[in-house]
């Protein structure tokens, strides 16, 4: 399956990179994003493993990992990821 990360989900990933380097330091910052680049990774494989949000928007899904949550479309060849927005931020605004 085709693997799509978006613009939005790539300044998401450096944003969240940043925060957590200036958070929490370099070492831990590489491993969460390491986690969530291993996340996407498993939804590419099994992209059914997490909620269906169709009441939102057609073929979108949500998985969470730690205090973030991956929005993705899937389509029968691709999944794409659209944003990785943390928990307290406004999916529906977002997306």
């Amino acid at each position: 399956m085709k693997l799509t990360i978006s613009d939005h989900a790539r300044q998401d990933i450096e944003n969240i990179y940043i925060y957590s380097y200036q958070k929490f330091g370099r070492q831990k910052a590489r491993q969460y994003i390491r986690q969530i680049e291993q996340r996407i990774y498993q939804i590419r494989d099994n992209p059914k493993l997490s909620k269906n949000l169709n009441f939102i928007k057609q073929d979108l899904r949500r998985i969470i990992i730690f205090s973030h949550a991956i929005y993705y479309l899937t389509k029968p060849e691709e999944l794409i990821i659209l944003r990785i927005l943390h928990q307290s931020q406004d999916a529906v605004r977002h997306l």
